[in-house]
């Protein structure tokens, strides 16, 4: 009791120091006291005009209007403060605060970038979420890596113990069935063929007939055999094409003179020049008419074309000479190419335009041939008839028509890509069969789990993989949840931004004005 009275009296000595002990009331026993605290009471009331007379002097009012401005910058401080408060407890959001945001997390430590997933992940249950990223990471760390040799599979999602058994069967009939074939196409083009190529050639198979079928006219089959001796690109068929336009277009007006070799062209075409200076002078044509040796060439060559043995018809004719050099430039241009013997038949229009379409169907049938990979091999054309050519594509394609069947069978577990490489390359077949045997459980158990999460659950944890290189479970953890709770952080921070004020100066400033207010 002793300690609550001097405690008191402690009280009472600071504010009378304050000069506001007339304005209190010092009792330690209510009966004894109440004397002296009613004629206080008393004091204070008798003073009550002496006080209004004080409050309105200039320095009140002054004091009045700052503790105004105090209290209205403390009450928006408090404010501000208590939004801060808010904003940093709520766990709305994403299922955590972001306090414990940022208490739990490294702003600079190392973050996949997950702004496009982020979203997803709320903590409420991150447990699960972390769980079945892991899980995954686990199994893609091995069976999504570019050298597993069952990256490139079907799903193993629905598949059981018989679907394995099925596989290895498959695995086994696969080399007797490549081994057959190989013998077989052996004895047909002397060189044993893989599936994998038995397969492309099948699918090329009306090209072999679309190559048959043109290569049944001799002319077409005697061009192709010169053309397969010797290198051509794919762009001479243009060449040749517009050759061929060319060399058409010198048969236009007059046409061509054609009854002439090609050694006697200079000499009628002197002649002929001879002739037209003539007829331009009375007496020079006078004296061509009678003593010149060139007249009788002219009138032979003019006959032979059917034209009159006047200034018309020597003007035709000179322009079918030139139509015929043109025509003989045209023809050398091609036999200099040297990819086919020269043109040996008539300088008829209508025979130059099917020899030149027997040398482009030639030259199709070339390309055709060149599509297959090794047919230029497997046939050689300049030894082979064109009854033997078919006969032995004819053989190869009836061994190779079987191939679906069992192809198709495979395709069932297997994509054409790892059929491909299974019939073509022993020690891949090897990798393939010891892979089934190791993992098939754990493969079925992945991409059962890939069809039930998500494809950002997945995006995700492909990126924290890529950024570790490999697996470590705690350091997955790690990288995980930290990139998640910093995207968190960056997004509740854009909804309020009061939280990114903390680390500045206007904070400070804040805490300082309610410390002094």
């Amino acid at each position: 009791m002793s300690q609550k009275r001097a405690a008191l009296d402690v009280v009472y000595q600071r504010f009378d120091e304050l000069d506001m002990q007339p304005f209190m009331g010092l009792v330690h026993d209510f009966r004894n006291d109440r004397k002296a605290i009613y004629e206080q009471i008393a004091r204070q009331i008798t003073k009550i005009e002496e006080y209004k007379q004080l409050n309105n002097s200039l320095d009140v009012i002054q004091l009045e209007r700052q503790f105004m401005q105090y209290s209205a910058q403390i009450d928006q401080l408090t404010e501000q403060m208590d939004e801060f408060r808010q904003a940093l407890f709520d766990e709305s959001e994403c299922g955590m605060s972001a306090k414990e945001l940022y208490l739990t997390s490294q702003s600079n430590g190392q973050a996949v970038n997950v702004k496009q997933e982020y979203h997803h992940f709320h903590f409420h249950n991150i447990v699960e979420l972390v769980a079945n990223s892991k899980r995954y990471a686990a199994y893609a760390a091995e069976f999504r890596a570019e050298s597993y040799p069952l990256l490139d599979r079907r799903s193993f999602a629905s598949y059981d113990l018989s679907s394995l058994k099925r596989m290895e069967e498959f695995l086994e009939e696969m080399p007797r069935v490549n081994e057959a074939i190989a013998n077989q196409t052996q004895v047909i083009v002397g060189h044993p063929i893989q599936l994998e190529e038995c397969i492309s050639i099948l699918s090329k198979k009306d090209r072999a007939k679309e190559l048959l079928g043109k290569l049944k006219i001799p002319l077409v089959y005697r061009l192709f055999r010169q053309l397969m001796q010797v290198h051509t690109r794919d762009t001479d068929y243009t060449w040749i094409s517009e050759h061929e336009r060319l060399l058409m277009a010198c048969f236009k007006g007059v046409g061509v003179e054609t009854s002439l070799k090609k050694e006697d062209i200079g000499a009628i075409q002197a002649s002929l020049q001879v002739a037209i200076e003539a007829r331009r002078n009375f007496f020079k044509y006078i004296k061509w008419r009678v003593f010149s040796k060139d007249r009788k060439r002219v009138n032979v060559v003019l006959e032979a074309n059917g034209l009159k043995k006047n200034r018309s018809g020597l003007k035709n004719l000179i322009q079918m000479v030139d139509n015929r050099l043109n025509l003989d430039h045209n023809l050398s241009l091609l036999s200099q190419k040297g990819w086919v013997e020269e043109y040996q038949g008539p300088l008829d229009k209508g025979e130059l335009q099917n020899w030149y379409h027997a040398l482009k169907e030639a030259f199709r049938c070339k390309l055709i041939m060149y599509s297959y990979r090794n047919f230029k091999e497997y046939f050689n054309t300049e030894k082979l008839s064109y009854e033997e050519l078919s006969e032995k594509i004819n053989a190869l394609y009836q061994v190779i028509d079987n191939i679906p069947e069992a192809w198709n069978r495979w395709e069932v577990f297997f994509t054409e890509n790892q059929l491909r490489k299974l019939t073509s390359d022993v020690e891949w077949h090897a990798k393939i069969s010891r892979c089934l045997k190791k993992d098939f459980d754990d493969l079925c158990d992945f991409d059962a789990l890939c069809n039930e999460l998500h494809s950002y659950e997945i995006t995700v944890a492909n990126a924290v993989l890529e950024a570790l290189g490999t697996y470590q479970e705690q350091a997955y953890e790690e990288l995980l949840l930290n990139s998640l709770k910093l995207q968190w952080i960056d997004h509740i921070e854009t909804k309020y931004p009061v939280l990114r004020s903390v680390s500045s100066r206007k904070f400070k400033q804040m805490e300082a004005d309610l410390q002094n207010n």
